[in-house]
C-alpha cells in the first residue's frame, strides 16, 4: 500500500519528466475511470523540464494506459522519444494549445456523451453551479469545415484555429465531435472534465424546469480561486483515486 500511495501522492506542480509522465498516465486512468474517456479520446502533460515538449500516450484506449506507453512530442507534433509509437491523429491540436498558452499544462480532449447534444446544437453551457464556477468565461464553439478529414482536428491550420477560438477560456466546444479542456496542472484538469460534465447533466435539467439562473463572471470569479485551491485538489485527487484504486493495481514502477 506505500508503494501505491507514494506513487499517486498529491503533487500538483510536477518539477521533473518523470513526474510528468506518472501524472499523464494516471490522469488518462482516472479520467477514464470517471466516464470522460471511453475508448476514444487522449491526454496530454506539458514537460517541466522542457516546455517545448508534452508527454502523451501512444494512440490506445486510456483506459489501459501504462508508463511504457508515454511519448515525448515537440510544439510542432514531432515524436522525440519512443518513435516506434503511432501517436494520435489531432496531435497538434495539443500542441498548438500549449504554443499559445504557456499557462497551460495538460490538456485533454474527449467526447463525453453529456457534452454533445450542446456541441451539436451550439446551446451554451454557462456554469449553474459553484463547481462549475471556474467556466465563468463560457465555452467557444469551433467548427470544423474540413469534412474530408472525418470531422478530426488533425492539420495544423485547423488546430491553430481551434487554439485561436479557445482564447483564454478554459475549454472548447468541436462542433459535432466534441471538446477540448485545459488545466494548469494535471489536477485542475480533472476538475474541469468532470465539473465540465456534471454541469452540463445539471443544466440541461434546469432548462426542462424553466429558465436557469447562471453564475455571474464574478461569482465564477470566486468560485474558481475555491475550486483551484490547493486544499480543494488535494481532497478531489484522494476522492478520485478511491473510486478508481481497484482499477490502478498494475500501475507500480
Amino acid at each position: 500500500m506505500a508503494v501505491f500511495s507514494n506513487m499517486i501522492s498529491f503533487n500538483p506542480n510536477p518539477r521533473t519528466a518523470q513526474e510528468a509522465i506518472e501524472q499523464c498516465v494516471i490522469v488518462n486512468r482516472l479520467l477514464a475511470n470517471e466516464g470522460i474517456l471511453d475508448a476514444y479520446g487522449h491526454v496530454s502533460v506539458r514537460n517541466p523540464e522542457n516546455p517545448n515538449t508534452f508527454f502523451q500516450s501512444r494512440r490506445m484506449a486510456p483506459g489501459l494506459v501504462t508508463r511504457k506507453d508515454i511519448m515525448e512530442l515537440d510544439l510542432d507534433g514531432n515524436v522525440v522519444s519512443n518513435k516506434q509509437f503511432q501517436h494520435f491523429t489531432e496531435i497538434l491540436m495539443h500542441s498548438e494549445i500549449y504554443k499559445v498558452r504557456p499557462d497551460v499544462n495538460a490538456i485533454c480532449h474527449n467526447h463525453a456523451k453529456e457534452l454533445i447534444p450542446f456541441s451539436s446544437t451550439g446551446t451554451p453551457l454557462r456554469p449553474i453551479s459553484q463547481t462549475a464556477g471556474m467556466f465563468y468565461k463560457g465555452i467557444p464553439a469551433f467548427h470544423n469545415p474540413t469534412v474530408n478529414s472525418g470531422l478530426l482536428a488533425n492539420t495544423r491550420e485547423v488546430c491553430q484555429k481551434l487554439a485561436q477560438v479557445l482564447g483564454d477560456c478554459r475549454a472548447a466546444f468541436i462542433g459535432v465531435h466534441g471538446v477540448v479542456v485545459i488545466g494548469e496542472n494535471a489536477i485542475n484538469l480533472i476538475t474541469g472534465c468532470t465539473v465540465l460534465r456534471d454541469n452540463a447533466v445539471s443544466q440541461f435539467q434546469a432548462m426542462q424546469l424553466g429558465s436557469p439562473r447562471y453564475l455571474t463572471e464574478e461569482e465564477g470569479r470566486a468560485a474558481t480561486e475555491t475550486m483551484l485551491s490547493p486544499e480543494d485538489g488535494e481532497r478531489m485527487w484522494s476522492y478520485w483515486l478511491n473510486r478508481a484504486k481497484n482499477t490502478l493495481t498494475d500501475l507500480y514502477w
